[in-house]
């Protein structure tokens, strides 16, 4: 193999446009953080109404 044959190879594979790209990578990353973040704002709002509860009693 000669290294023009080497640049070819490796320009061709460059050049190929299988799998997903950045761009989707990246609404797919969006689309998970936001799931998280409003999970947390769901789980520190049961939590605080927790603590409140128990606040209740010990004050009772």
């Amino acid at each position: 193999m000669t290294l023009r044959n080497w640049f070819t190879m490796i320009n061709a594979f460059a050049r190929r446009e299988e799998g997903q790209t950045m761009a989707e990578y990246a609404v797919i990353l969006t689309v998970i953080a936001a799931v998280v973040i409003t999970a947390l704002g769901f789980l520190v709002l049961a939590i605080t109404g927790r603590l409140d509860s128990v606040t209740d009693v010990i004050n009772g």
